[in-house]
């Protein structure tokens, strides 16, 4: 248990930055030993003293470690970049809506003069372009600051 002990202490320093982390994966020598008696009954004995599957499982922890954390950061990026690029749509649709209201408010001016079709245009502008940008406005704020929904469930609300 002392060498599984010290087996663990050496994963977790070849771990990288956290020396945490071989207690955070939970894995030890004495696991990866059982593992490999498990997967290979045959070598139960093998080596000085019976020592080769503790010795193969010292040697496999820190890569077994280091693969576990890289693993970690691609999903992690492939998470971030699948959110950066929704955030990237969201904006240039925005702009679009944004710059179709303001092209919409300024043709309305131009109505000043008809009181009567100056308000139902002007009516008519703000319910459909503008609720559009609020629309879009109100997505942003919901990738942005609901983190916690990935963002299939993210697409699937803003379909609906």
């Amino acid at each position: 248990a002392g060498q599984a002990a010290a087996g663990g202490g050496a994963g977790a320093k070849a771990g990288g930055k956290g020396g945490a982390a071989g207690p955070a994966v939970g894995v030890t020598t004495a696991q990866l030993e059982a593992l490999v008696l498990e997967l290979y009954p045959d070598m139960e004995g093998a080596g000085e003293e019976g020592a080769l599957p503790r010795r193969l499982a010292q040697e496999v922890l820190p890569a077994a470690l280091l693969s576990y954390e890289s693993s970690l950061k691609a999903a992690f990026t492939a998470g971030a970049e699948e959110r950066r690029r929704i955030r990237e749509g969201l904006g240039k649709s925005f702009e679009e809506a944004f710059t179709r209201l303001s092209l919409y408010c300024r043709g309305v001016e131009l109505l000043a003069d008809d009181e009567a079709t100056h308000s139902a245009v002007a009516r008519h502008v703000v319910r459909s372009a503008g609720s559009e940008c609020v629309d879009l406005m109100y997505r942003w704020v919901r990738l942005e600051y609901m983190p916690d929904l990935d963002p299939t469930q993210q697409q699937q609300q803003q379909q609906q």
